[in-house]
C-alpha cells in the first residue's frame, strides 16, 4: 500500500493488485438519456455522467471531490462503452488514439467512506503503461494527483478517503473487497426468493424495478466516528445531492415495506426519531404500517417515548397531508399494531376528538397527491374533508428515473410502490395475527397480472391473475412463514355480472356486490401453501 501526499483534506493510497474490484451488475441505473447517475456508499453520493464519468462526490451535502481526469501514456481518453452503475459502484471503458482500451470500475464500499477506483486492460495492450488520475477538490486546493501503473496482468487500484481516516484501517477494511462488495445486498431484501416484482401482460414493471433500485442505493451507514449520516438520498438538485426527511421519508419507508426492505424502514424510523419533532401523522403511520407489515412491535420500543410525544402533540398540528389518513384512523392502526406488546404499553389519548375507524376497512384507502398538486381532495360536502380517498392508479407517476424528477427521484419511487401494494392491490396487513386483505383492482384490458413477493412478515405472497373472455383464474401462493396467513380476498372483476366461483375445484358461496361496472367479490380462506379461484361471468 502506497501512501499518496494529501490534498484539500483528502489522501489516497495505491492498493496491491491482488485487490479486485467485482464492478457493478448488468442492471444500469442510468437509461437511455439520462445525463446524471448516482452511486451511494458509506455516507458517500457519487454524481455520474455517462460521458466524463465520476462528476463529483459529496458527503450528505458538503463537497467531498469534484471531477476527475485520467490519462494513459499522456494521451487523452474518452468514452467508448456505455457506463453501467448500481446502488454502489459502477463501469465504463475508455479508448486512447491507438485503439487500446481502458475498463473503470469505481466502488463506494458500505463500510467506511472511501472511494475505491480500478482500471485495467485488455490482454492485447501488451506492455504495462502508465495511468495519470487527477481528482478535483473543494475549495482551492490543488487537485490531488496520483500516478499508477497498469498492465494486463496487474490492474491498477487506487482508494481515495478523508484525511483523517488511518490509512492502515483503510487498507484492513478493503483487503477483502469483493466480500465487501456482495455485502451490499444486505441494503436490499433478505434472501427472499423471489424478489418483489410486478408483471402485466407478460412485460414486467419497468418504474417498479427502477423505484426498487433507488430504494437499495439510499445511503444506510455511519460516519467515521460513528455519527449517522442521512440515510435517504432524494435526488440532485442545482449540482448537489439533496435528502429526504419528514414526510417525504415516512412516504419511501412506507412503499419499502411490503417489499421486504424493513432495514430501510426501521432506518426511517430511527431518522425520523432523531428529528426531535417530525411530522406527528406520518411518523406515527409509519410506525403503525411497520408493526402490521413486520409483526414486530417490540422493535418500536427504543422510540416509544418519541411516538407518546408524537401523539400528545398531533392535534395542534396542521391537517395531514394528502397521503395520509385522519390521526384517528393513524391511532386505531398503531394500536391495533403494538396490540400484542400487551397492556403495559398504552398510547396516550390526544388532545382532541376523534372519529371511530376499525383500522382494516376494506373499503377505504389512502390517497397520494401527485405531482405538483398542493392540497388533498375535497370531500363533496365542501365543508369536509376527505379523510381517506382512492390512490391514484401507478401509471399516474412518471418513471422515478425519467430526468424530469431528478429532484425527488426516491421519493417517486416510493410512491409508485405504495400506489401499487396500496392502491391497485389494495393490500392491509395485520401480521401479529396472520391477517392479510387483497382487495386487486384489476384493469378491463389486462389479459394477465402477476405479483410476486409481496412480503409480509416471514413470508411473502404471490399473486397471478389470468382472464379469457368471461372466465378468469386467480393462483395464489405464500412462500415462507411458520404459519399460513388468513387472507381476506376482496378482488375487483371487469364482469357485467359473476355466475360461479370455484375454491380449489368446488363452488364457493361469496358474496357478491356491483361497483363501479363491474363486480367485488368478498371471500376470506388460508393461504396453505396456495389457492386457486376460478371465476365464471359475464362482460
Amino acid at each position: 500500500m502506497t501512501p499518496i501526499s494529501p490534498s484539500g483534506g483528502l489522501r489516497a493510497v495505491v492498493l496491491s493488485p491482488a485487490t479486485r474490484l467485482r464492478g457493478p451488475s448488468t442492471t444500469s441505473s442510468a437509461p437511455a438519456g439520462q445525463r446524471i447517475g448516482l452511486v451511494t456508499g458509506g455516507g458517500l453520493v457519487g454524481v455520474l455522467d455517462p460521458e466524463r464519468g465520476l462528476r463529483g462526490l459529496w458527503r450528505e451535502t458538503e463537497p467531498w471531490a469534484g471531477g476527475m481526469r485520467v490519462t494513459m501514456g499522456s494521451r487523452p481518453l474518452w468514452p467508448s462503452g456505455g457506463l453501467r452503475s448500481d446502488a454502489g459502484g459502477w463501469t465504463r471503458t475508455l479508448s486512447d488514439p491507438e485503439g487500446n482500451e481502458l475498463r473503470e470500475d469505481g466502488l463506494l464500499p458500505d463500510v467506511l467512506p472511501v472511494l475505491v477506483m480500478q482500471w485495467s486492460v485488455s490482454e492485447h495492450a501488451g506492455r504495462g503503461r502508465e495511468l495519470a488520475v487527477e481528482l478535483k477538490t473543494p475549495g482551492a486546493s490543488p487537485p490531488l494527483r496520483v500516478t499508477l501503473s497498469v498492465s494486463p496482468a496487474a490492474p491498477a487500484v487506487l482508494a481515495v478517503f478523508p484525511e483523517g481516516l488511518d490509512p492502515e484501517r483503510v487498507r484492513r477494511l478493503l483487503q477483502p473487497l469483493r466480500a465487501r462488495e456482495l455485502q451490499r445486498a444486505s441494503r436490499a431484501a433478505k434472501a427472499l426468493e423471489p424478489e418483489f416484482q410486478i408483471e402485466v401482460d407478460e412485460h414486467p414493471e419497468a418504474a417498479v424495478a427502477h423505484s426498487l433500485l433507488l430504494l437499495d442505493g439510499a445511503p444506510l451507514s455511519l460516519g467515521v466516528d460513528g455519527a449517522p449520516t442521512q440515510p435517504f438520498l432524494a435526488g440532485f438538485r442545482s449540482g448537489a445531492p439533496c435528502f429526504l426527511s419528514g414526510t417525504a421519508l415516512s412516504e419511501v419507508a412506507l412503499g419499502a415495506l411490503p417489499t421486504g426492505r424493513t432495514g430501510l424502514a426501521h432506518a426511517a424510523l430511527e431518522a425520523l426519531a432523531r428529528e426531535g419533532e417530525p411530522p406527528a401523522i406520518p411518523f406515527l403511520y409509519l410506525a403503525a404500517e411497520w408493526a402490521l407489515w413486520t409483526g414486530e412491535p417490540r422493535a418500536l420500543l427504543p422510540i416509544w417515548d418519541e411516538l407518546v410525544q408524537a401523539v400528545e402533540r398531533a392535534g395542534q398540528e396542521p391537517s395531514p397531508p394528502a397521503a395520509f389518513p385522519s390521526l384517528s384512523v393513524t391511532l386505531n392502526q398503531l394500536r391495533a399494531g403494538i396490540e400484542p406488546l400487551g397492556p403495559h404499553y398504552q398510547l396516550p389519548e390526544p388532545p382532541i376528538q376523534l372519529e371511530g375507524d376499525d383500522g382494516f376497512s376494506s373499503s377505504k384507502r389512502i390517497r397520494l397527491p401527485l405531482a405538483g398538486e398542493p392540497s388533498p381532495t375535497k370531500a363533496a360536502d365542501p365543508g369536509k374533508q376527505l379523510q381517506r380517498a382512492v390512490l391514484p392508479a401507478p401509471d399516474s407517476f412518471t418513471d422515478p428515473l425519467g430526468p424530469g424528477v431528478l429532484p425527488r427521484r426516491t421519493l417517486q419511487g416510493g410512491r409508485i410502490l405504495r400506489a401499487w401494494v396500496e392502491g391497485r392491490l389494495g393490500a392491509r396487513p395485520d401480521v401479529s395475527y396472520g391477517r392479510l386483505r387483497l382487495g386487486p383492482q384489476l384493469h378491463r384490458g389486462w389479459k394477465r397480472f402477476r405479483l410476486q413477493g409481496m412480503r409480509a412478515g416471514e413470508g411473502s405472497v404471490s399473486l397471478d391473475y389470468r382472464r379469457s373472455g368471461a372466465t378468469c383464474t386467480f393462483l395464489l401462493r405464500q412462500e415462507g412463514g411458520r404459519v399460513p396467513m388468513n387472507l381476506v380476498f376482496e378482488p375487483w372483476i371487469p364482469f357485467s355480472r359473476v355466475d360461479q366461483v370455484l375454491l380449489g375445484g368446488d363452488r364457493a358461496d361469496v358474496e357478491l356486490q356491483p361497483n363501479r361496472g363491474g363486480v367485488e367479490i368478498h371471500l376470506q380462506f388460508p393461504l396453505d401453501p396456495e389457492r386457486r379461484i376460478r371465476i365464471v361471468g359475464a362482460i
